[in-house]
């Protein structure tokens, strides 16, 4: 299966420009708003993790983000940072409704990609949603993108998902 799964697809803000205003007025910040967006997406790729993700889905297997975001955030995950064609699929909380480490949230994620959770491999870098995947049944474990592709790569080898070297 290929394509968007579960990528936001509505173009609104769905109501987070409003509350963010709203709370920003509560608080006398509103001039903070253009900052506090900024810093929200604020997000800088690990290009050696992407080539990872890359070697993964060159070897025939389905290759999916699984992300706690709220809609604004994870258009532009999808959108500018380019997840969309990076992925297989896209799994974003909010258009799931349910997120991690919730086994809700990974109920619907399996039944989005149409995968078994015995056969499945989940990687975060919380271990609070690491340890919701094992509950589920996927095989899970930790991984810190800033440990370098080389850790994450050794790890997929354990797993069987990238041949041995």
């Amino acid at each position: 299966m290929r394509g968007n799964c579960c990528r936001p697809r509505r173009t609104t803000t769905d109501g987070f420009d409003e509350a963010l205003l709203d709370v920003l007025k509560s608080w006398d910040r509103v001039a903070h708003k253009p900052s506090i967006l900024q810093a929200m997406l604020s997000i800088l790729p690990h290009t050696d993790v992407q080539e990872a993700i890359s070697a993964v889905r060159s070897s025939g297997k389905r290759c999916y983000i699984a992300s706690n975001q709220q809609a604004l955030r994870a258009r532009f995950m999808s959108t500018e940072l380019g997840y969309a064609s990076m992925f297989d699929g896209e799994l974003y909380s909010c258009a799931l409704g349910a997120a991690k480490p919730s086994m809700l949230h990974f109920e619907r994620a399996l039944k989005a990609v149409g995968a078994d959770a015995s056969t499945t491999l989940f990687i975060d870098d919380r271990l609070e949603n690491v340890e919701g995947a094992r509950r589920a049944g996927l095989h899970a474990f930790l991984y810190d993108g800033r440990s370098g592709a080389a850790v994450l790569k050794s790890h997929l080898r354990k797993f069987g998902v990238l041949a041995p070297q």
